[in-house]
């Protein structure tokens, strides 16, 4: 379900799990103070920022001091690893690599989310796991990458059926449609019309090959995505199972 805020696009419930437990969006510095009341009357007790401290630094919350919501700061990524991903991104646009290179740094940028952060990433459901942390938001930036490979591990172990997870995935399109136009019409300028306005947006959209291909990587290394959760991520089977009880619409 898409809830009407002010200063938000892609502030959502997440898909297919018990409704009212967990919410995803992109970063929270624009929020209003309407919005601030919004998010109070979810009864939201905890938000997860999956962004780096330089993100976190550049662009904070935007909720009031007697919010009473508390904000834990998992980086899935530090800055230096969040500038190269960027700066590769951005060598693409503006070089000769074009589109096909860009999918593959998305790709990569996916893989090290998964297999070199999955001690952060068992951080982050340690948080969901417990039961006086719930109802909660996961954000980063734009809560499309890091909140999009959150989200739907959380779906996965809830036992959600992957389409319905892979539907929620790329529902981030229909809320960022707007923003991607502009980015698209921007860097049309910037990069001397060398990229159409539907590759630039297709370049900045989620894609369901991205999902397919993490998801398919996991299975195929641990087993099963509850596996890779336990071993890959550390995190233990007593706080998945309460997680997944916690989730699960079953």
């Amino acid at each position: 379900m898409t809830l009407g805020f002010d200063g938000l696009s892609n502030f959502r419930e997440v898909g297919g799990v018990q409704r009212g437990m967990l919410y995803r969006s992109e970063e929270l510095s624009r929020l209003s103070v309407a919005d601030g009341e919004r998010l109070r009357g979810l009864g939201i007790r905890v938000i997860c920022d999956l962004r780096s401290d330089r993100e976190r630094a550049k662009k904070p919350a935007r909720l009031g001091a007697d919010s009473g919501i508390r904000i834990v700061p998992v980086a899935l990524q530090d800055d230096a690893a969040q500038r190269v991903i960027r700066n590769q991104l951005l060598g693409c646009l503006y070089g000769r690599a074009g589109g096909e290179r860009y999918r593959g740094i998305v790709h990569e940028y996916y893989r090290q989310l998964a297999f070199e952060r999955g001690e952060r990433i068992g951080a982050v459901l340690r948080v969901l796991g417990r039961e006086e942390n719930l109802p909660a938001v996961i954000h980063c930036t734009a809560g499309k990458d890091r909140t999009g490979v959150v989200a739907a591990l959380v779906q996965l172990l809830a036992g959600v059926e992957y389409e319905t997870v892979m539907d929620e995935y790329l529902r981030t399109n229909d809320c960022l449609r707007p923003q991607f136009a502009k980015f698209a019409r921007v860097m049309r300028v910037l990069t001397g019309f060398r990229f159409s306005r539907e590759q630039l947006v297709e370049m900045a959209s989620a894609q369901a090959e991205y999902l397919d291909v993490l998801c398919g990587g996991l299975v195929e290394r641990y087993g099963s995505i509850d596996a890779y959760l336990r071993d890959g991520c550390g995190v233990e089977e007593e706080i998945l199972g309460e997680l997944r009880g916690r989730m699960s619409l079953t």
